[in-house]
């Protein structure tokens, strides 16, 4: 332990040494030095030891280990890539992106519940034209400072397509309710359920006027624990003929930023139709809406923005000839509706639209059981915030 008298000794020996010199004056010790200053005998003075445990500190936590990674999203899903992102993702021109290519994709991950996502990582993305993603596995896009949408997201699934959007008929989804078989004579297969997610889909309904194959009944409706779709509707019951397919669930989109997020175009993760059962078969339910999702510290939603997730509507039951189908969910305010209009065919019930959160029930006929529609999917903003625009469903 140094003392108090070593170190003001050092002090005093080392003015002692140190003199002032002349503006200009070489400091070589060559010939134009002057002479050397006699100086004083340094004196000791006598001053107590200090103790240096005598003084309290406090303790200075260490700072966290780096691991050299950096992470982005606080709630569905966790994002980590080895180095900060500088590029720039933009969507120029109408592309369609396929979520199962891997090459598509900065990196897949894998959830807690076997859902691979599909995540594009860049420091700005900006979709300036309409981006149509579609594939089995749900879209993460992330945007360390910012994220634009003046255009088009479409993840939704449609009866016409082959490929849902993406992440559409989720693995996570409860098995739906498909409809009785009743190949009597006279036949009526039952309907097929909606597809439920964020909000329940629609009870298919009985053939035969009651008395032939039972409806599909619904699954209930859940909230999200992982980045995935919607789901698709149960299958129609048959006749002698076949029921008609559940529609298909919505995709998925999961928004990510540590700045803002600003949205003045259209994010569309609806579900699609249910088919038609053909003669005295029935309908096959409507598909439930996906998921939208957003999790930065701002979310900025313009007055003309529009998003949703709505159910698609259930196909008609087959009368003496195949039924209607129902229709895809086009539309953020009006109801996709069921298939109709098939004589002895009952009438598939509408998709969910706005506050309305369960697809509507299929109707009953003399022959196939029409098929319900499809809940609603689920828009959720974290941390919770008001959005503008056109929105449905309410986001949670």
């Amino acid at each position: 332990m140094r003392t108090a008298n070593a170190l003001l000794f050092g002090s005093l020996l080392a003015s002692a040494c140190s003199f002032n010199r002349p503006a200009g004056t070489p400091t070589d010790g060559g010939p134009d030095a002057p002479p050397s200053i006699d100086a004083p005998d340094a004196r000791v003075i006598d001053a107590p030891e200090i103790d240096a445990m005598m003084i309290d500190a406090p303790e200075i936590d260490a700072p966290p280990p780096i691991d050299g990674s950096f992470c982005f999203g606080q709630d569905l899903i966790t994002v980590c890539v080895a180095a900060a992102p500088t590029n720039t993702f933009a969507i120029n021109q109408t592309t369609t992106l396929d979520t199962d290519n891997d090459a598509s994709c900065t990196l897949t991950q894998t959830q807690s519940q076997g859902e691979v996502a599909c995540v594009i990582v860049a420091n700005t993305i900006a979709i300036n034209a309409p981006l149509l993603a579609r594939g089995t596995r749900p879209l993460v896009l992330i945007g360390a400072s910012t994220i634009s949408v003046p255009s088009v997201i479409d993840v939704s699934s449609s009866r016409m397509r082959a490929v849902p959007g993406a992440g559409g008929n989720s693995s996570v989804c409860s098995t739906p309710g498909n409809g009785g078989n009743d190949s009597s004579d006279p036949a009526g297969g039952g309907g097929g359920a909606g597809g439920s997610f964020g909000g329940k889909g629609g009870k298919g309904a009985t053939g035969q006027d009651g008395n032939g194959g039972a409806g599909g009944t619904q699954a209930n409706p859940t909230q999200p624990g992982v980045v995935r779709g919607g789901c698709r509707g149960g299958r129609g019951g048959n006749s002698d003929n076949a029921g008609g397919n559940g529609g298909p669930g919505g995709g998925a989109v999961y928004l990510i930023s540590n700045g803002i997020i600003a949205v003045d175009g259209i994010i569309n993760a609806s579900g699609g139709g249910g088919f038609p059962g053909a003669s005295a078969a029935g309908g096959g339910g409507g598909g439930s809406g996906g998921l939208i999702g957003f999790d930065a510290p701002t979310v900025l939603v313009g007055t003309n923005a529009v998003m949703f997730a709505n159910g698609g509507g259930g196909g008609e039951g087959g009368g003496i000839t195949s039924g209607q189908a129902g229709r895809d969910a086009t539309s953020a305010t009006t109801a996709a509706t069921g298939g109709a209009n098939n004589f002895n065919g009952g009438d598939g019930g509408a998709g969910s639209v706005g506050t309305r959160l369960d697809g509507n029930d299929g109707k009953t006929d003399s022959l196939g059981g029409g098929a319900g529609g499809g809940g609603a999917g689920v828009i959720r903003v974290r941390p919770p915030s008001n959005l503008g625009g056109t929105v449905s469903p309410p986001p949670s």
